[in-house]
């Protein structure tokens, strides 16, 4: 069976924790103005956006940004990112 696309599951994981809260108008033109795309992003600073899709389900990556809700949470907060990984603060709006 095919794995589902990093940017297709990010979204279900954004809803599973979140739950589903449609935009206003308002909001688009919010978020619009203060955030930017991932792809615009990642290409900017020479990175795949499924990578980093990938990195931020990954359970590591949530324990060591002391996301609440990760497996383990306790074990390794506070601890050191992976070489190379992402130490931006979550994502709070996923376009």
């Amino acid at each position: 069976m095919p794995e589902t696309d990093p940017k297709q599951r990010l979204v279900e994981r954004f809803q599973e924790v979140n739950g589903d809260h449609p935009m206003t108008d308002a909001d688009d033109v919010y978020v619009s103005a203060q955030f930017v795309a991932l792809e615009e992003l990642c290409a900017v600073h020479g990175r795949e956006a499924d990578a980093v899709r990938r990195l931020m389900l990954s359970t590591r990556h949530r324990r060591s940004a002391g996301i609440p809700g990760a497996a383990d949470a306790g074990s390794d907060h506070g601890a050191e990112p992976a070489s190379g990984s992402c130490t931006a603060p979550p994502i709070a709006a996923v376009r």
